[in-house]
């Protein structure tokens, strides 16, 4: 039959075009009789047939139109395209499986053991049911397509290009197609949702009203309904395990997300505030306006698919940016900023929290928190019993308000109280430092010291202190005032001769004492100044005085004078300790010997001392007579107060005679070994007796007349 024709079917065997017929349209008479076509590529319009089976070149292709207006159902094979009619369509694939261009059909139905590959054509869009179908690309238009088509239950479906997809009542999973671009799908009644892991690719889901729970992997946005939408991301179903996938994930009106233990999930809030409930989830970004989110613990229990998931199940580790407000988990919940340009953030029923670089503010909720805090810049406690512990050991600076308790850890804490007055317990700080109004700090330590300003009453174990906001160290336990000056129980000095020079060593003998001690002012010992006070032991000190020229002398066996003072490391000093020193051969000769006289007769010179002098010699010892020097030699006297002499030749009556002494060349000492000071043009009294008798040269009388009488 020549090409153009129409091919109307009488009853009997399936119809078989030869290898050169060819038709524009075949008509069906309504029975089970089927067309096979021939290999040269036909395009057809077909109606009231039950089967069409393509041929099976892979240059030419079959491309077939339903027509009528009634629709039709009809089962093909090995067809390239085939395009509905007005009426409602039904096509069903063989379990040969098919790669087919469909448009405007309203049902298309594979088969569990075939692979049926479909792509939508048109501009105007395919709304569609369709089931057992392994791949579908949308069209041009927006393309509707409904997977639950001859009561399917569960699907396995690869989808690129569609606008939206309806599941069936079982789980169903459709996963992007690569090499597409970027899906916009909405999707109502789907289990599970893969994106395409190329991340130039964009996937946005936009999901039914009504609530969904939904497992998701490699989306970028997720975009929730008006019902209670869970979403998980991390999920394992038949071969498909995403336990340990990592994503970002934008959400918006989504109600639940779940993380995963075995990645790293985030997830980024879009809208301008949001109430969301969260489990096991890494990272949370929140959106611009006021972000309430509840922490929640998941057993292994799959959200969605069938294999148990390792979630948490003991509490929550998250990272967060953004978030206004968090209320934890019946378990031990860490929340940890994310950036470090600072977060505001409210928590109930956290266990901790850690700060970065930033400014970061927390505010406890009510109903009382016990929590640890790290890296924080200010901590505001609500109403109820909040106990915050340091939770770092190298130290922490925060400003805290309206909290019960703090307690520190091993490094260097310093809190600042808020203004307002604050009435709060501390343990393991080293600095409080109070604010504007009343504060009143308990300190439960034991032991160690905190300083404290600006706080008006501290209560420790050991006592109350009104300070009214001073300085203060408080030590612990207290220390107690020390007001028991020293006690000096004996001095001495050795017992023996003392000369100008001599420095002199000084024992003095206290009460046992720990402190050490400093010498008061004004103390000597035998009229001369104590000094370089050095501490031998708890009982012993040592110090030293040295004789001085002009210092009051000391015979040996009377009484030394004492008078000393010490001081301790509270200032408190005795009463001046004056109990003289009493021994048999403890003198001090403070003064040089003088020369009390000075006599010549011929050629002995006897020079007198105030005291007693010891000579060998006449070294330093130089007599002038008449002006002119005369060699001395010692002669007597040493141990008497009277030394002798012998001139080289006799000063004679009327001389005058004088004497020097060079106590740096001289011998001359006394007992004391002291030598005499220097002595300058001494005058000598000359009491050379005249031995040269009178001389009568000529005697004269008048020259006159003499009578008696």
């Amino acid at each position: 039959m020549a090409a153009g024709g129409t091919l109307t079917l009488t009853p009997g065997a399936d119809y078989v075009f030869s290898s050169t017929e060819a038709w524009s349209g075949i008509v069906g008479n309504g029975s089970t009789q089927g067309v096979r076509l021939n290999t040269q590529g036909q395009t057809l319009t077909v109606s009231n047939l039950d089967r069409l089976i393509g041929g099976t070149s892979s240059q030419r292709k079959d491309v077939v139109t339903l027509a009528g207006t009634g629709g039709n159902t009809i089962t093909v094979q090995a067809l390239e395209t085939i395009i509905g009619g007005s009426g409602n369509d039904r096509v069903l694939l063989t379990s040969t499986g098919a790669t087919m261009v469909v448009e405007s059909l309203e049902t298309i139905l594979g088969v569990n053991t075939g692979t049926a590959l479909i792509t939508l054509a048109g501009t105007t869009g395919n709304t569609m049911s369709v089931g057992y179908l392994k791949s579908i690309i949308g069209s041009a238009g927006k393309d509707v397509i409904n997977i639950n088509a001859a009561g399917s239950v569960g699907s396995t479906m690869a989808v690129a290009l569609m606008e939206t997809m309806i599941g069936t009542d079982g789980l169903d999973l459709i996963a992007t197609i690569g090499g597409t671009g970027g899906n916009t799908m909405f999707l109502e009644g789907i289990e599970v949702v893969l994106g395409n892991s190329n991340t130039s690719v964009n996937d946005v889901v936009h999901l039914a009203s009504g609530g969904n729970t939904i497992g998701v992997a490699f989306l970028e946005t997720l975009m929730g309904g008006s019902g209670n939408d869970v979403v998980t991301m991390s999920f394992k179903t038949g071969s498909a395990n995403l336990q340990s996938t990592a994503g970002t994930l934008a959400v918006s009106s989504i109600e639940t997300i779940v993380g995963g233990t075995g990645g790293r999930n985030t997830a980024i809030l879009l809208d301008v505030g949001n109430t969301i409930t969260v489990a096991s989830l890494n990272t949370l970004i929140g959106g611009g306006g006021k972000d309430v989110v509840n922490v929640t613990l998941r057993d292994g229990t799959a959200v969605v698919g069938d294999g148990g998931i390792p979630w948490s199940t003991t509490g929550s580790t998250m990272l967060v940016s953004l978030i206004e407000t968090i209320i934890g988990s019946a378990g031990d919940d860490l929340v940890v900023a994310l950036n470090s340009d600072g977060m505001t953030l409210s928590v109930s029923s956290i266990e901790s929290v850690v700060g970065r670089a930033g400014n970061d503010v927390v505010v406890l909720g009510t109903g009382g928190n016990t929590i640890q805090v790290e890296a924080l810049e200010s901590l505001i406690g609500s109403a109820g019993n909040d106990v915050v512990t340091v939770r770092t050991p190298q130290g922490a600076t925060m400003t805290v308000s309206a909290v019960e308790t703090i307690v520190g850890n091993a490094g260097t804490d310093v809190v600042y109280l808020g203004a307002g007055g604050n009435t709060v317990q501390v343990e393991g700080l080293e600095i409080v430092i109070g604010g504007t109004g009343n504060d009143v700090v308990t300190i439960t330590d034991t032991a160690g010291t905190v300083f404290v300003s600006g706080v008006e009453t501290i209560y420790t174990p050991y006592q109350t202190l009104t300070l009214s906001g001073t300085d203060t160290y408080v030590s612990l336990p207290p220390v107690v005032a020390d007001t028991t000056p020293p006690s000096i129980t004996a001095v001495s000095i050795p017992d023996a001769v003392m000369k100008i020079g001599d420095v002199v060593t000084v024992t003095i003998t206290v009460a046992s004492d720990s402190d050490t001690y400093t010498l008061g002012a004004g103390s000597t010992v035998g009229g001369f100044a104590l000094g370089n006070l050095s501490k031998v032991d708890a009982t012993t000190y040592t110090a030293t005085f040295t004789v001085t020229s002009g210092g009051t002398d000391v015979a040996a066996g009377a009484d030394v004078p004492v008078n000393i003072v010490l001081t301790d490391s509270a200032s408190n000093s005795n009463t001046p300790y004056t109990t003289a020193i009493g021994q048999s051969a403890d003198r001090i000769d403070a003064n040089r010997p003088t020369i009390a006289s000075a006599e010549v007769n011929g050629m002995t010179l006897t020079v007198t001392f105030a005291e007693a002098m010891s000579a060998t010699s006449a070294a330093g010892l130089t007599v002038t007579v008449a002006g002119q020097n005369r060699t001395a030699t010692y002669a007597s006297g040493s141990g008497t107060t009277t030394l002798t002499f012998t001139l080289a030749s006799a000063v004679t009556q009327g001389q005058t005679v004088t004497l020097d002494y060079n106590p740096g060349t001289g011998t001359l000492t006394d007992t004391a070994s002291n030598a005499p000071g220097l002595v300058t043009n001494q005058s000598v009294t000359n009491s050379t007796a005249d031995t040269t008798p009178p001389s009568i040269t000529n005697v004269t009388i008048p020259n006159q007349p003499a009578k008696v009488g």
